[in-house]
């Protein structure tokens, strides 16, 4: 069997970036679908969707491999000023 990495490259090659772009935006919605039925404790499918959008955020990042890095800085930034939130620090 492939990596995560290998299948990922693959589907990187086979499709499109407007098509896996298409497809992360109908990921996000059917898992903000999934969110609200969690919410009212109705059957949902919360985690696949959760994988289904993360795989797809994933291939992003073989399209454009450039912003991985402006990614995980950014990300950064928003867990340290969630950490101050958690401590009080409300001026971030």
């Amino acid at each position: 069997m492939a990596t995560n990495q290998e299948i990922l490259e693959r589907a990187a090659s086979t499709y499109s970036t407007i098509d896996q772009l298409s497809q992360l935006q109908e990921e996000c919605a059917e898992l903000i679908v999934a969110i609200a039925h969690f919410k009212r404790d109705r059957p949902h499918n919360l985690v696949e969707e959760l994988a289904d959008v993360q795989v797809l955020i994933d291939q992003v990042f073989i399209f454009w491999p450039g912003y991985k890095r402006e990614f995980e800085d950014i990300k950064r930034r928003k867990l340290v000023r969630l950490e101050r939130r958690m401590d009080g620090d409300n001026a971030t």
